[in-house]
């Protein structure tokens, strides 16, 4: 990680000679660009690896693409904001951003496991009553 600071701090010396704000917002957006592009990278090496091993974990990784491209952009976020020229209390409320951001993408993912246990214990079970498992899937 501190390669990627070290790589933001000599852009932000490179583009100095543009005001604060523009260089910050360019750095955030340029983090945000490279967490999306690694994300779509990693889902399409995963959905080679297991589309015909394991399908039952691929559709778990489809399921969770949203909470998973949310936490990779929090991720970079969190890297890219020491770096950036805000004055303090812009980055006071991005960062307060930032931890409420981080306490949603928490509640995502467990409200996304959840439904992703709920389909597959209803795909599982033929004993279960075909209505019980209608209502857990909603």
């Amino acid at each position: 990680m501190d390669s990627i600071r070290d790589g933001l701090i000599q852009l932000d010396s490179w583009l100095q000679w543009l005001p604060n704000s523009v260089v910050a917002v360019f750095i955030v957006l340029l983090a945000m660009a490279i967490a999306y592009s690694l994300h779509k990278s990693a889902r399409k090496a995963l959905r080679h690896l297991l589309a015909v091993r394991h399908p039952y974990v691929l559709s778990v990784f489809t399921q969770m693409r949203g909470v998973t491209q949310l936490g990779l952009v929090i991720l970079a976020m969190t890297i890219a904001m020491p770096v950036t020229p805000f004055d303090p209390d812009t980055a006071y409320w991005l960062s307060r951003l930032l931890l409420i951001a981080i306490i949603a993408l928490i509640g995502w993912a467990a409200l996304t496991a959840l439904k992703i246990a709920a389909s597959f214990i209803c795909a599982g079970s033929a004993s279960t009553p075909r209505t019980t498992c209608w209502r857990a899937s909603m």
